[in-house]
């Protein structure tokens, strides 16, 4: 899951952190096992609309079935897996276009490319990328 935290800075807290890597056991040997094993208890579980994964393999009909009939409630995807920043806007991801869900994708080029038309300073914009929106249906299709 994506790890949404609403922290106060601690330089306790954070050489804890550091300390207890190499004993702290990690359900999944990675920062999310880590932090759900460190934290304990004291973490809200976020409703699914804002940590909605971008990976139909678990369940696709339920993947397919809220992509269809209640995008509108999603607030965050969580681009698990192939990232759509490492590939072209194209969708060419090194060999691995059955993991590229169109919609999703049109959504986050769209949206990258409307940051770089305004010069955000929070993405790092290169040549002029072209939109698969027109490609893809931005708000349709899968």
């Amino acid at each position: 899951g994506l790890p949404v935290m609403l922290i106060a800075p601690s330089r306790e807290r954070y050489l804890d952190l550091v300390a207890k890597t190499r004993t702290l056991a990690s359900y999944d040997d990675g920062d999310q096992g880590y932090l759900n094993a460190y934290f304990g208890q004291e973490w809200t579980r976020l409703h699914y609309s804002y940590n909605w994964m971008k990976s139909k393999t678990g369940n696709p009909d339920a993947f397919y079935w809220i992509l269809d009939n209640k995008w509108e409630a999603i607030r965050v995807v969580h681009m698990v897996g192939v990232k759509p920043w490492r590939c072209t806007s194209h969708r060419d991801c090194g060999g691995f276009p059955e993991r590229v869900i169109p919609r999703l994708w049109a959504l986050w080029w769209d949206a990258f490319l409307d940051m770089c038309e305004a010069k955000s300073s929070l993405v790092v914009c290169h040549s002029p990328l072209e939109s698969p929106s027109a490609a893809a249906g931005a708000h349709g299709g899968r």
